[in-house]
C-alpha cells in the first residue's frame, strides 16, 4: 500500500501545483520503496494479501512513473520488473501469482506496468520521445 499511497500523494500535490520531491511523507515513501524493493513479491503484505504481487508492481510502476525516477535506490525498478514480469508470463499471456482466483487481475495489474513502455516508445511517436502526459 506504501506505493500506492504515495502516489496518490504526488498526485495531490501536483494539483495543488507543489513540488512533490519536497514531501516528507513521500520522500519517507520513496525511502521505503528503495529499501524493499522486490519484483518478486508484495513486500511486507500481511497474511492473506501476499498474492497482490503484480498490484504491488503497478503501484510501484505508478510511484516511479508520476515522480518520476528510474530508480529506486539503485535498483531501476522499471527495467527489473519488465525483466521479471516477461520471464513470469505463462504461455498463453496472463500472469498468474498462488491464487488462480487472481488470474484476471494479476493479468491486468502486469499489464499496466508494460504499458508503460508503450507510452515512451520512439516507434509510436514518429522516433521521437513521446512528449509528457498533459498537466
Amino acid at each position: 500500500m506504501t506505493a500506492g499511497a504515495v502516489s496518490s500523494l504526488i498526485m495531490l500535490k501536483q494539483i495543488k501545483g507543489w513540488d512533490p520531491k519536497l514531501s516528507t511523507p513521500i520522500t519517507r515513501g520513496f525511502t521505503w520503496l528503495a529499501e524493499n524493493f522486490t519484483v518478486e513479491k508484495n513486500p511486507g503484505a500481511p497474511p492473506g494479501l501476499e498474492d497482490w504481487r503484480y498490484y504491488f508492481l503497478y503501484a510501484m510502476e505508478r510511484a516511479g512513473d508520476l515522480y518520476p525516477t528510474e530508480k529506486f535506490g539503485k535498483r531501476a525498478w522499471y527495467a527489473l520488473g519488465a525483466a521479471h514480469l516477461l520471464k513470469v508470463q505463462r504461455s498463453d499471456g496472463s500472469w498468474v501469482s498462488t491464487n488462480t482466483s487472481l488470474t484476471v487481475a494479476d493479468t491486468c495489474f502486469a499489464l499496466l506496468f508494460l504499458e508503460r513502455v508503450a507510452r515512451r516508445a520512439p516507434v509510436a511517436t514518429g522516433g521521437k520521445e513521446a512528449p509528457p502526459p498533459p498537466k
